[in-house]
């Protein structure tokens, strides 16, 4: 409870009364403290409602009534001035009253549409899409009506799913306008472009047209088949997790490229254009080509310029029973009272197990999260969690995140 609506509660105020009347009563005769009563129906103003401030006011001046007929100065003029204290105070109690209900009426509305445009940005994804389980979350930190930019998104293809997880540069309108651009994007093209490089690219044009000068976004976009084989693109996003059947949790090191927005992605380049990713083009390492890189590969640079090559993948091979745990950075900034960043890894691999719904996962890992950083979150955070189920299980053994060389 704040100080203010401890200061303000009922309990408190009938406390002042006491207190207040019991002071009168055992100083000397003549020295009233009823003027003290004005305080009460402001306080009272800053959580009740107009009963209760009428209620304080009238109390009080009955308090005060009595405690001047008590101290032989009924009728005087210091029993009048009191008595104007406090009607005075509670008039001014019950403007206090209305103007705080007006504004908390007016927020509540403004609340109500950000929540709105926040579900249409970033609708409930399907349960299911192709042979993967499917869970979404979003827990926004605002106290207010700002809307935040982290945005997801999951699409199914004819060969499995793509999936986009992102985070905008500051909140509020501006930030909603760049996600809903850059959604737009990955929804009207995710299900058919020809591989993850394009779609990027596609969403920088997006981002550039909406975004200032100092705008950008994070991004990784995800595209997995149905036999198991996850490609991932990172634009300056955080690496996923995965996690095996065990409860066994790894990081997936990604090739890392500038966030779009900047300006500093290059354009696929013609053997790019002409061939999909999974072509001759996409060689790690070739020419010109969209490079697919081993997610063990140690020649992966974190920092990676425009002069890279033009984009470069990773791939990991994900067997049956395998989840993928794609986040925003309100997660893995996270902190407690002390400073100390949530540690997700460890705390996913004890979260739940692989027979539990990927809701309840999430739930349960966003729960442990408050709790971590005592109730409050200093950052939006959004999780995305796909779990790979094919309907005829695989003969391979688990393993979290077998990378496939290539």
């Amino acid at each position: 409870m704040s100080v203010a609506a401890f200061v303000s509660s009922r309990w408190f105020v009938a406390a002042l009364f006491v207190v207040i009347t019991f002071a009168d009563l055992v100083t000397a005769r003549g020295q009233s403290l009823g003027a003290l009563f004005s305080i009460l129906p402001v306080l009272v103003a800053v959580n009740g409602g107009r009963r209760a401030v009428v209620a304080a006011g009238a109390l009080g001046v009955v308090l005060s009534a009595l405690l001047s007929w008590y101290n032989h100065d009924a009728g005087q003029a210091r029993f009048f001035a009191r008595f104007i204290a406090v009607v005075g105070a509670t008039g001014l109690g019950l403007v206090l009253q209305a103007v705080r209900v007006d504004r908390e009426t007016r927020l509540a509305r403004a609340q109500r549409i950000a929540d709105v445009a926040q579900r249409a940005l970033l609708p409930v994804p399907p349960h299911r899409v192709g042979p993967f389980e499917v869970a979404a979350t979003y827990a926004s930190a605002a106290h207010d009506a700002q809307v935040g930019g982290d945005l997801y998104d999951v699409v199914g293809t004819g060969s499995g799913l793509r999936a986009v997880i992102g985070d905008v540069r500051g909140k509020g309108l501006p930030a909603v306008r760049i996600a809903g651009g850059a959604l737009g994007v990955f929804r009207a093209v995710g299900h058919d472009e020809r591989d993850l490089p394009l779609i990027g690219r596609r969403m920088e044009y997006s981002v550039l047209r909406e975004a200032g000068p100092e705008d950008f976004v994070t991004v990784l976009l995800v595209e997995v088949t149905t036999g198991g084989r996850c490609t991932l693109l990172s634009y300056g996003h955080p690496p996923p997790l995965v996690r095996n059947v065990a409860g066994e949790v790894r990081e997936v090191p990604v090739a890392a490229h500038p966030p779009i927005g900047l300006g500093l992605l290059r354009d696929p380049a013609p053997e790019h254009r002409a061939d999909s990713g999974y072509g001759a083009a996409g060689a790690a390492g070739g020419p010109g080509g969209a490079g697919v890189v081993s997610a063990a590969d140690p020649a992966i640079d974190p920092l990676a310029t425009p002069d890279s090559a033009s984009a470069r993948t990773t791939e990991v091979i994900l067997v049956p029973g395998d989840e993928l745990l794609l986040v925003t950075d309100g997660v893995l900034e996270a902190r407690n009272a002390a400073g100390e960043f949530y540690p997700l890894a460890p705390r996913y691999a004890g979260c739940l197990g692989p027979d539990d719904p990927p809701a309840e996962v999430l739930a349960a890992l966003n729960a442990d999260m408050r709790v971590y950083c005592g109730g409050e979150l200093d950052d939006d955070s959004a999780l995305v969690l796909l779990r790979y189920t094919p309907p005829l299980p695989g003969e391979r053994s688990s393993s979290a995140g077998a990378v496939s060389p290539r």
